[in-house]
């Protein structure tokens, strides 16, 4: 199956990767969870509500980049394929000469 009939099935779904939980990300992921929980445990009242707020926003915040960082760099590929395929371009010279 080629990749644009991966895309089409829904196969390819870059937001639902996988990590290793201890790689460098899976720590970083494990120690926000500790911090967030030992927060959420010492807050009380309206401190937790606006925490639980001020989290929920930063997800979003942080989904909001993902995918604007995943279209720049989309972008950024197909700029960098047509650049490639220009015909008479220095990618496509004949390499046998």
């Amino acid at each position: 199956m080629t990749i644009l009939e991966q895309l089409y099935y829904g196969e390819l779904n870059p937001n639902m990767q996988n990590f290793e939980a201890g790689s460098r990300f899976g720590q970083t992921v494990e120690n926000m969870e500790r911090v967030e929980e030992k927060l959420l445990k010492a807050l009380a009242g309206e401190e937790k509500s606006l925490f639980s707020r001020f989290s929920r926003l930063s997800e979003e915040a942080s989904m909001l980049s993902d995918v604007e960082n995943f279209i720049i760099g989309f972008k950024l590929g197909l700029q960098i394929g047509i650049e490639a395929a220009k015909p008479g371009g220095i990618y496509f010279s004949d390499i046998t000469e």
